[in-house]
């Protein structure tokens, strides 16, 4: 009987939803089996991650089987704009059981490169230390998310030396008051010096800075923007911080009457002005985002020595082959790549100095770009992130996007 079985929301036989008693968090993780591999397309599909265009460096490997891996549940920290998923106690599996996981990958499906999902994986030195050693011997390139305050840059040596290859941080914000505000716990001097530590030991790196928390204005805003604008060298994606459910900041938005409908809002999770900014500084500030994000504006332009198409395809599309010239390094370079976008710009994550640079699609892929898809894709982004402004369009957001689309 469903009703029985904690965790469950479903319709009875009269339509009406039930939600059945709330399921505890497991607390052990050792207990649970690793995950069915064998018979769910999976040796099938690592292969094809390396064109997904999630971790530009991938590319630069000759052979990739890609796995992922999630070492622990939920996070030690309660930032204010997260929810956690996994539940809110933070829950380690042993090394042990890690490596049991990470054994037979390795020898069943020779997987090579790893992904660990971890809300966070930095949580402790030691094991750490402990992990690197471990994972050492299997030659695996492997990425996690960290925490810029747990940065030293012999620690961080150490995991490069394992096979760390590339680091995801949560930066949020460059100014101290919106960090505290956000219960991040950090400080924008933390964020420099692990960016700066990343740089030195060749080891990529990202993160994001999310506009838009209670305590933010213009003022504040322009202070990360300014300093995002001053240092292309790092792949800090701009965006704007949405009130999932379950966040603090969903609950904020409740209590100040941001939120109408519930329903519509979980089915759109439309951008919401919750800061100290007025709503024309917010929205105009959404405009100016999203075109910086669409032109790479602020994307250093690296130099296209020469392009050549290949008789190889990837999901029917083309390969090139380019040579490039880093900006920052002055590496050339050579690098296999197709049109996956119709974005101005191809973003290519350098092989020696792993800076990220642009290159004109246009000029990149000549024979396949298209100025009109780039055209329709540039109107129908613009023109989704000016109407955020109206509640209309915040509620309904699924239902015009299909429109915007028919009609361009």
């Amino acid at each position: 009987n469903p009703n029985n079985v904690k965790g469950l929301i479903f319709r009875n036989g009269d339509g009406q939803l039930v939600f059945t008693r709330k399921r505890e968090e497991i607390k052990n993780l050792d207990a649970l089996p690793i995950p069915e591999y064998e018979h769910f397309g999976f040796r099938e599909g690592m292969e094809y991650f390396k064109y997904a265009q999630q971790l530009l460096t991938l590319e630069t490997f000759s052979e990739v089987r890609f796995a992922e891996i999630i070492g622990s549940r939920s996070c030690p920290f309660s930032c204010t704009f997260c929810y956690h998923p996994l539940g809110k106690t933070y829950r380690q599996r042993s090394l042990d059981h890690i490596f049991s996981e990470i054994d037979y990958l390795h020898k069943t499906f020779g997987v090579n490169v790893i992904a660990f999902c971890d809300e966070l994986f930095s949580v402790n030195e030691a094991r750490l230390l402990a992990f690197a050693e471990r994972i050492k011997p299997y030659n695996i390139k492997w990425t996690a998310n960290f925490r810029v305050s747990d940065v030293k840059r012999d620690l961080m040596k150490t995991l490069v030396d394992s096979g760390l290859f590339f680091a995801t941080f949560g930066i949020e914000s460059m100014n101290d008051d919106v960090l505290k505000s956000m219960k991040k716990h950090i400080k924008r001097s933390q964020i420099i010096n692990a960016l700066k530590v990343c740089r030195e030991l060749r080891l990529e790196c990202s993160g994001n800075i999310i506009l838009g928390d209670p305590s933010e204005t213009i003022e504040t805003a322009n202070e990360s923007i300014e300093w995002w604008k001053q240092n292309p060298v790092y792949h800090v994606s701009m965006g704007f911080i949405r009130a999932v459910p379950d966040a603090p900041v969903y609950q904020y938005a409740l209590e100040k009457g941001l939120i109408k409908n519930k329903l519509n809002h979980v089915r759109n999770l439309p951008l919401l002005n919750m800061s100290k900014m007025s709503n024309r500084q917010y929205y105009n500030l959404v405009l100016k985002v999203r075109w910086w994000n669409l032109m790479h504006t602020y994307t250093a332009l690296g130099i296209l020595v020469s392009t050549s198409k290949l008789d190889e395809c990837y999901c029917n599309k083309k390969f090139y082959e380019l040579k490039v010239r880093c900006p920052f390094c002055g590496c050339e370079q050579t690098h296999k790549k197709f049109l996956a976008s119709a974005a101005p710009y191809l973003i290519i994550s350098c092989s020696l100095c792993f800076a990220y640079f642009k290159i004109p699609q246009k000029q990149a892929f000549p024979s396949d770009y298209s100025v009109r898809d780039t055209a329709k894709n540039a109107v129908i982004k613009l023109s989704e992130a000016y109407v955020m402004r109206f509640s209309l369009f915040r509620n309904y957001r699924h239902v015009i996007k299909k429109i915007l689309r028919k009609l361009i």
